[in-house]
């Protein structure tokens, strides 16, 4: 009896150990997935950011204006965010 008591304690420490080592390996795949979305994230601002700079320049080109390019920009970038914020109240009401 002392040893089917011994095995059944064995085989639930084993399930533990189990356990705890598939919960450490979601963990670590879990935290390689952010790590790599994180570095895409970055890299996408950063792509977007240069693609806006590269715009406000040829705009500012166009009109002789370096100023009036980035200003255009700006106030576009003002005006999304405006039609954000509406959408976003008027789905919050919802």
């Amino acid at each position: 009896m002392k040893e089917l008591l011994e095995n059944l304690q064995s085989y639930i420490q084993a399930n533990i150990d189990l356990a705890k080592l598939e919960v450490n390996e979601k963990i670590d795949t879990t935290t390689k997935k952010a790590t790599i979305w994180g570095l895409v994230a970055v890299f996408a601002v950063l792509t977007i950011l240069f693609l806006f700079i590269t715009i406000a320049l040829i705009v500012g080109n166009l009109l002789a204006s370096t100023v009036s390019g980035f200003g255009l920009i700006a106030l576009l970038f003002l005006i999304l965010t405006v039609i954000c914020i509406y959408v976003l109240k008027r789905k919050s009401k919802n």
